[in-house]
């Protein structure tokens, strides 16, 4: 059977329920021969539906056994993404060390072009933060309810401008702006 026929099979089943218990109300609860040809017909489809049980149980595991799968190449892509932008760290740090080493800031080549530049990123200093905020937070936190917690969040990009704070540690990294051709339409 397929979903169609299921759903179909289910419909029936609901619909000689309903008549059953209409039939029943009618005669007040006597057991007639519509009933009981009622209650083979509801049997009937109810065995049909529990036949059903192994080519689901199979569907179902299919449908388990393909997520695993993907899961397991979601893994292996998620490594080689991590692989490959290693591979592309190294190349430029390749060439901004030759950039350097030839006291260049640029270079262009027919297709291609690089320039030196800096990346700047900013780290929360966890451990700071957690010491200082750790006593507000936990009297934030008496006033919710039992099932909520309360969780700090640094976000460098929301400290105003032109503030100092030791909460964020500043890295500075030199690397290359890569320069590609442009796409024709």
């Amino acid at each position: 059977m397929n979903t169609r026929e299921i759903n179909e099979t289910l419909l029936a089943l609901t619909e000689h329920c309903y008549k059953l218990e209409e039939a029943f109300v009618e005669n007040e609860g006597e057991v007639t021969e519509e009933t009981i040809s009622l209650e083979d017909k509801i049997s009937a489809l109810q065995e049909i539906l529990l036949n059903e049980t192994d080519s689901l149980g199979r569907w179902l595991k299919s449908k388990e056994d393909q997520k695993a799968a993907l899961k397991a190449e979601k893994a292996k892509i998620d490594s080689m993404i991590k692989a490959t932008d290693r591979t592309i760290d190294y190349i430029k740090n390749l060439v901004d060390t030759i950039l350097f080493a030839t006291g260049n800031d640029k270079v262009k080549g027919v297709l291609y072009g690089f320039a030196r530049t800096s990346s700047v990123t900013h780290t929360a200093n966890l451990d700071l933060i957690e010491d200082r905020y750790h006593e507000k937070v936990e009297e934030f936190s008496k006033t919710l309810p039992v099932w909520l917690k309360v969780r700090l969040s640094p976000l460098y990009t929301l400290v105003p401008d032109g503030v100092e704070t030791d909460e964020f540690t500043e890295t500075v990294t030199p690397t290359v702006k890569f320069v590609k051709p442009r796409k024709t339409e």
